[in-house]
């Protein structure tokens, strides 16, 4: 027979809260493909399907499934309880100085705080706002700052960094814009960018020049993506954007992806005297985070 472990349980309760195989990665920080494993050898320990298949999306309980909801719910809350005691009384809260891109902070890390901060109740993420890369670069070398996530061009070495995750980028415009485009030429279309002098500013404008955009007609600018994004759908203006953050706010995949304007690597740095198993905490973290 089959062994059927308390990480199983846990993760099958996960997909119960959840609602599906997506949402249970997303509250335990793993990946979609680690559910579905756990959940097929739980199903293979009990001797039945514990999900309905070819439903959709969602993950609809069998009867045997919801029995064993019911039985589990309570021994995975003591063993949550038993850990956290154990952690609480074993281990030193600790207080990360952490900087993170705003476009990462903002569109993918805050969301997944809640889930990180249950499991690591021990751990305190402070999160830094450096003026330059420069400052950011001297906080990890002297200390003052453990850990940076940064996005950079993937063509651009960042020494001491570690590989996490990579972006694609495009200029997305709406249906209509689109057409005049083709039949205009881009020059002929207006731009939402961000503010001019921002890091993010700086890289559109470079990204448009590559186009062939010399002097673009600006129509907006805006520090805030997801406004960007809305006033891209509502036909406004083209918006050079990272493919991930489009897909997070065009739900209805309105925006065409006129060109392609270079990749992208999320990397991680930390100061070396950093204590080694905590940084493998916050890598895993943030490598969930900003899977592409």
């Amino acid at each position: 027979m089959t062994k059927i472990t308390y990480r199983q349980l846990e993760v099958f309760l996960a997909v119960c809260e959840g609602g599906s195989f997506r949402g249970g990665a997303d509250r335990l920080c793993i990946s979609e493909a680690a559910v579905s494993n756990h959940i097929a050898k739980l199903e293979t320990g009990m001797g039945s399907a514990l999900f309905e298949r070819g439903r959709g999306i969602a993950a609809t309980l069998t009867e045997r499934g919801i029995d064993l909801q019911q039985r589990s719910e309570q021994l995975v809350h003591n063993g949550r309880s038993l850990v956290g005691y154990h952690h609480s009384a074993g281990r030193r809260s600790r207080q990360i100085n952490i900087h993170v891109a705003p476009h990462l902070l903002d569109n993918f890390v805050r969301p997944a705080l809640p889930d990180f901060h249950a499991r690591y109740c021990m751990i305190t993420l402070n999160f830094v706002a450096p003026t330059s890369r420069k400052m950011i670069l001297q906080g990890i070398d002297k200390g003052a700052m453990d850990i940076a996530v940064l996005t950079v061009r993937s063509d651009h070495e960042l020494p001491g960094s570690s590989f996490i995750s990579d972006f694609g980028s495009g200029l997305y415009a709406h249906p209509d814009l689109v057409r005049r485009a083709q039949s205009e030429g881009l020059q002929a279309i207006p731009f939402i960018l961000s503010p001019e002098g921002t890091n993010w500013g700086v890289r559109q404008i470079h990204g448009l020049r590559r186009l062939g955009v010399r002097q673009p007609i600006i129509a907006a600018r805006t520090p805030f993506f997801d406004v960007a994004i809305n006033m891209a759908l509502a036909g406004l203006g083209a918006i050079p954007q990272f493919d991930a953050i489009i897909a997070l706010h065009d739900k209805n995949r309105t925006l065409c992806r006129i060109y392609d304007i270079g990749n992208w690597h999320n990397r991680i740095l930390f100061n070396k005297s950093f204590d080694p198993e905590t940084y493998s905490i916050i890598k895993g973290f943030f490598s969930h985070c900003l899977r592409s």
